[in-house]
């Protein structure tokens, strides 16, 4: 488990470290299926975005590697994805140069509350928005059924 102060002073220290002490740094419980994001805004750094499910769960390695990995992505651009440029800039602020894989994620974060099924398609989610209850499935364009299967915590 990490302490999200923690988190959050080894992320700003980083992003200064690197030359984007301007970009903000979030904890996010709407973030539930990932382990953080680097987001842009007209092709610049915008914002530091970590899950505050893993944060709060995950041992300190997977939450430094997460920030070390979305540092990487605002050095990259964001253009560069998982490709060359951002391995490059991984290996400069000291992370793997692989993409984080959705186990990692899925260990940490709650379960989804909702499931739709058609056609053998399984579709899963922690809200059920308006355009998602309209959904159809990609099969059949028959409506999506939507179950309530957990608890979203």
């Amino acid at each position: 488990m990490t302490d999200t102060a923690n988190a959050l002073e080894f992320a700003h220290n980083m992003l200064r470290h690197h030359g984007l002490a301007h970009v903000p740094v979030e904890v996010s419980r709407r973030a539930r299926s990932r382990l953080g994001a680097a987001k842009f805004k007209r092709g610049k750094p915008h914002m530091l975005q970590l899950s505050a499910w893993v944060v709060e769960r995950a041992p300190w390695e997977v939450v430094r590697e997460a920030i070390l990995h979305e540092v990487a992505h605002l050095i990259a651009g964001h253009a560069a994805g998982h490709g060359p440029a951002w391995k490059r800039a991984a290996l400069i602020v000291g992370c793997e140069p692989k993409r984080c894989a959705d186990a990692e994620v899925l260990e940490y974060a709650p379960k989804p509350k909702w499931k739709g099924e058609c056609c053998g398609l399984v579709w899963k989610r922690h809200r059920l928005t308006s355009q998602t209850r309209r959904g159809l499935c990609s099969k059949c364009r028959t409506p999506i059924v939507w179950q309530e299967v957990g608890t979203a915590a």
